[in-house]
């Protein structure tokens, strides 16, 4: 690393009164002195987790339903980054509720302290439009607005892609 063109140890600790003008670069961070200088905070950027699955359990009430999709969380620092790519499911709870859930499928280290809605699209014929939840309790839930139809169908629904992102406490 080097520090206005002297160079560092790595694990060296840099002090605010070492960096008064130019740029640190650690080789995959920049932090400008400015930003320093001007009253800026520093947030610790040493922490970097993937999570992934293919293996989630989607209920409609109490009735299981198949699902094919993937869901990818990256986390820098206190940064989240989710994404739930298209999701192929059917569903054969009788009858259909228009809301499917999916328990407890965000890890602890990586879920929100308030609800991430973002909104979804099934096309399956009846074209609904809804909300795809983020819970504070890992939950995913899908909801389809009534107003563009009762529910999806039995077999091949397919909802768009989703991505959100949110800071951790």
């Amino acid at each position: 690393m080097s520090v206005g063109g002297s160079l560092s140890a790595p694990g060296q600790t840099i002090s605010s009164s070492t960096v008064s003008s130019g740029t640190i670069n650690t080789n995959s961070i920049f932090l400008s002195a400015a930003v320093i200088a001007a009253g800026g905070t520093i947030t610790v950027l040493d922490y970097y987790e993937e999570f992934s699955s293919t293996t989630l359990q989607f209920k409609d009430g109490a009735t299981n339903i198949s699902v094919t999709s993937t869901i990818k969380i990256i986390r820098v620092g206190k940064c989240v980054n989710y994404c739930l790519f298209n999701m192929v499911f059917n569903d054969t709870a009788a009858p259909r509720t228009s809301t499917i859930l999916c328990a407890a499928a965000i890890p602890t280290r990586f879920r929100p302290s308030s609800y991430q809605d973002v909104m979804t699209y099934n096309s399956n014929g009846a074209n609904a439009v809804g909300i795809h939840r983020i819970g504070t309790n890992g939950d995913i839930t899908i909801y389809f607005d009534i107003n563009f139809a009762t529910t999806w169908a039995a077999a091949g629904n397919f909802t768009s892609g989703v991505g959100s992102c949110w800071n951790l406490n």
